[in-house]
């Protein structure tokens, strides 16, 4: 809990400053799997995370976001939600029971 609890501050504090949330996902050891992929996705993250840890960094994330997650998909094995707009853009996490994949995109303009 410890540890998701400093991640959580970690991204909370870098996207108040609506700055470099590709930053944040790289130090809570996210891999980076793309980046400018198309206008609607901006990079892709991804860790290994089992579904109950990946659904206490999404609750603890939306929390301290301010932003109740939306639900896409919910099953006791997969869970996809949306968190945002926020002053960077939107977030879609799907934890798939092995891992976390996170895709953000950026507000335009």
């Amino acid at each position: 809990m410890k540890l998701i609890t400093a991640i959580i501050l970690s991204v909370t504090a870098i996207t108040a400053q609506a700055g470099p949330v590709e930053d944040a996902f790289l130090k809570m050891g996210f891999n980076q799997t793309t980046k400018g992929v198309n206008k609607t996705v901006y990079a892709s993250f991804e860790k290994n995370m089992d579904i109950n840890t990946c659904n206490r960094f999404i609750a603890n994330l939306a929390s301290n976001l301010g932003r109740a997650p939306t639900n896409i998909v919910e099953t006791p094995s997969m869970r996809v939600v949306r968190i945002g707009p926020t002053d960077f853009g939107s977030l879609l996490f799907t934890c798939n029971g092995s891992q976390i994949i996170a895709n953000m995109s950026k507000n335009a303009g």
